[in-house]
């Protein structure tokens, strides 16, 4: 994918040009010897740099880049709100569990304040007894 300057970082999209040589049975070179980076490419098995595409193809391409990433980014929000959506559960049963806990202990400070008091006179009581 080019950036947003460009293959050469230039603001332009250049193609980039190989300098090869064909040989033909006498020995003379064919062509200008110069040949553009998709037919290098195609030569290779290659898919054709998006520059050398017609400006009908780019708009398909475009237009069906900008529609498989538009459906990729869909699925990855309805993925985040479900992933959010399942983190505020879990963090809200945490919450309603904690708040249980709260209870519980608190009341079993209580019992144990009011136990208290019999408790330290049960001690000294067997302490004096002794």
């Amino acid at each position: 994918m080019n950036n947003a300057n460009g293959k050469d970082g230039t603001g332009t999209v250049r193609k980039n040009q190989f300098k090869r040589k064909r040989d033909s049975e006498d020995g003379s070179v064919a062509g200008d010897g110069y040949s553009s980076e998709e037919d290098y490419g195609n030569e290779m098995g290659e898919e054709p740099d998006h520059a050398s595409l017609s400006e009908e193809e780019r708009h398909e391409t475009a237009e069906s880049f900008s529609t498989a990433e538009a459906a990729r980014r869909q699925q990855r929000l309805e993925k985040n709100r479900k992933k959010a959506r399942d983190r505020r559960n879990r963090k809200k049963i945490m919450i309603e569990e904690m708040q249980r806990g709260v209870v519980v202990i608190s009341r079993m400070n209580d019992e144990l304040r009011r136990k208290k008091p019999r408790t330290n006179e049960e001690i000294s009581t067997v302490w004096t007894s002794w």
